[in-house]
């Protein structure tokens, strides 16, 4: 929740900067500091949007376990232990493969509120 409640506040920071119209000259410090907001957005959704992954130990799979029938939980106990390893797993073949399939899941979602919250 606090990575959500950072981006909406940077994202109405860059909407209050572009209804100004105010475009920083290339390396002057606004552009430096419009570049660092930028940077916190995308930094923040990306952040919101892994957490809500479903493999443990990220809150995605606390709320899985909540919305799933009981006769799941033999699953979700097997996928509570080996869940690091795999999710390591996924960013350890994305880092050699150069297939990143956590930003492939995460960059549209990304992408889709920057848009909402920052207008961009």
């Amino acid at each position: 929740a606090m990575n959500l409640l950072l981006a909406s506040i940077t994202g109405l920071i860059i909407r209050i900067i572009i209804a100004t119209q105010y475009a920083p000259t290339v390396g002057s410090l606004g552009a430096i500091f419009l570049q660092m907001l930028l940077i916190s957005l995308y930094i923040n959704l990306a952040l919101a949007v892994f957490n809500l992954l479903p493999f443990p130990p990220l809150d995605g799979s606390k709320i899985l376990a909540g919305m799933l029938p009981r006769k799941y939980d033999a699953f979700l106990m097997q996928l509570e232990h080996y869940g690091p390893n795999i999710l390591f797993g996924i960013i350890i073949l994305g880092y050699f493969t150069n297939v990143r399939i956590i930003g492939l899941l995460i960059g549209p979602f990304v992408k889709y509120f920057s848009h909402i919250l920052a207008g961009i």
